[in-house]
C-alpha cells in the first residue's frame, strides 16, 4: 500500500499535525509501506522543497510547499509530485488553520479535489473541526464556527472519501451531527518510550539534591508542556498532598516542555502557596529521549487538558504510555460534552500502555483504510 499524507506544514518541531503526519508515516514505512507527504502551506520556507525529513532514523520523503506561491501554483507542483508517487491513498491531516492563518480556508476542497486522479482513494483524519462548539462559546467564535463547519461539510461532500477518523469522542459527535460519519482513531503519544537518560536522570536528581539510593523516600510529580490558564492544579496538588498512597513522602514537582510566561506566572503562585509542602523545578525544553526519561522518573503526571479533549492530547497519550497515573486538572468540562461521551473516556483511558504509541495506531489506521 502506497499513502500521500497531505498536511498544512512540515517544519519540525513547530506543527503538530506535520509531527504527527511525520511520526505516522515514520512508522508504516518501517512496518513496510510506501508513504510520502506534501504540506501545502509553509509559512517557514520561501522555495518548494523536496527532501527527506527523519523519523527515528527513517527517511520520509516530503514535498514542501510555501504559502507566498500562489494556490495554483501549489496544486500544480503537488499534482505532479502526487503522479510520479502514483498512491493508492490520499490522507488529508486537516486542521482548518493549517490551510488558512484565520482558520478559514474558504476554497480548500476545490483546491484538493484537484489533486487526486482516478485511482487514489481519500482519507480525511479531523484533527480539530470547527469552534464555536459550545453554547458557553462567545458569539464571535459561533459565527466563524459556522462557516469552518460548512467548509468541513464541503470537504467531505467534493472528496466523497472512503475513510474518515478523528481522535476525539466529542469531535465524532459533533461531526455525525454535521452528517460526517467518523471513525475513532486515537493520537499516538508524541514522545517515544526510550531507555533512560542515565546521565540527565542523575542530574534531576541533582537538582532536588537527592541520591539516587534514597528516591523512595520521594514523590516525583509532572506537567508536560503548557501550564493552561483554566488548569486548577492546585487543587490537584492538594489531592495528592491528602492522598494516603503519598502521605509521608516528599514531594518533587518537575515542569518540563515548553511552560510559555503565563505558565511561569503559574508556577510562581504555586511556590507560594505550598512553599513548605513541594519542592519545584523546572527543566525546561528538553529533547525526546530526556522527555521520555523524565517520565519514567516521575511517579505522578498532572494533565492540564480538559477532560472533553482527551483524545487529542498527544501529551497525555505520552504519559498513558509511559504507564503513569494521571491527575486531570479539573477545567469546566462543556455541556456538549455528554455522559455517554465520559463513559466512554473512562474506559478509553484505562487502555494497556502500548495501545498509545505509534505502532498500535498505525496498525488501526491501515486496519481502517483496509476495510
Amino acid at each position: 500500500m502506497k499513502v500521500l499524507f497531505i498536511c498544512g506544514s512540515l517544519e519540525p518541531g513547530h506543527d503538530g499535525v506535520g509531527d504527527y503526519s511525520r511520526a505516522l508515516a515514520g512508522q508504516l514505512i518501517r512496518e513496510g509501506y510506501i508513504c510520502q507527504i506534501i504540506s501545502l502551506n509553509e509559512v517557514h520556507i520561501n522555495n518548494v522543497l523536496i527532501e527527506d525529513q527523519n523519523d527515528n532514523e527513517v527517511a520520509v520523503p516530503v514535498l514542501r510547499l510555501p504559502s507566498s506561491l500562489s494556490w495554483s501554483e501549489r496544486v500544480k507542483e503537488a499534482k505532479n509530485f502526487i503522479e510520479t508517487y502514483n498512491p493508492d491513498w490520499l490522507s488529508l491531516q486537516y486542521v482548518p488553520y493549517s490551510f488558512n492563518n484565520k482558520g478559514l480556508p474558504l476554497k480548500i476542497a476545490h483546491y484538493l479535489s484537484q489533486l487526486s486522479g482516478d485511482t487514489e482513494k481519500w482519507h480525511i483524519m479531523f484533527h480539530e473541526i470547527w469552534i464555536g462548539i459550545s453554547k458557553t462559546s462567545s458569539f464571535k467564535h459561533k459565527i466563524i464556527g459556522f462557516v469552518q463547519r460548512s467548509i468541513a461539510q464541503s470537504i467531505t461532500k467534493v472528496l466523497k472519501p472512503s475513510a474518515i477518523t478523528t481522535s476525539d469522542v466529542l469531535y465524532q459527535s459533533l461531526l455525525s451531527s454535521a452528517n460526517i460519519n467518523a471513525q475513532i482513531m486515537p493520537l499516538f503519544s508524541n514522545i517515544p518510550k526510550t531507555e533512560i537518560n542515565i546521565d540527565f536522570r542523575d542530574y534531576m536528581l541533582q537538582l532536588c539534591n537527592i541520591k539516587f539510593a534514597n528516591v523512595n523516600q520521594y514523590t516525583f510529580i509532572g506537567i508536560f508542556g503548557t501550564f493552561y490558564p483554566k488548569a486548577k492544579i492546585d487543587n490537584v496538588l492538594n489531592e495528592i498532598i491528602h492522598d494516603p498512597s503519598y502521605i509521608g513522602k516528599k514531594m518533587i514537582f518537575f515542569s518540563f516542555g515548553r511552560i510559555g510566561e503565563s505558565g511561569m506566572q503559574q508556577l510562581e503562585k504555586l511556590k507560594e502557596v505550598f512553599a513548605d509542602k513541594i519542592k519545584f523545578i523546572v527543566l525546561g525544553e528538553l529533547s525526546p529521549q530526556n522527555v521520555s526519561t523524565v517520565l519514567q522518573v516521575i511517579n505522578i503526571a498532572i494533565s492540564c487538558t480538559p477532560v472533553h479533549h482527551i483524545g487529542k492530547s498527544g501529551v497525555f497519550s505520552a504519559m498513558k504510555l509511559h504507564g503513569l497515573k494521571v491527575f486531570m486538572s479539573g477545567e469546566e468540562i462543556i455541556p456538549e460534552f455528554t455522559k455517554e461521551n465520559f463513559r466512554y473516556y473512562e474506559e478509553f483511558i484505562k487502555r494497556e500502555d502500548y495501545k498509545w504509541g505509534v505502532k498500535y495506531i498505525a496498525n488501526k489506521f491501515i486496519s481502517i483504510l483496509s476495510k
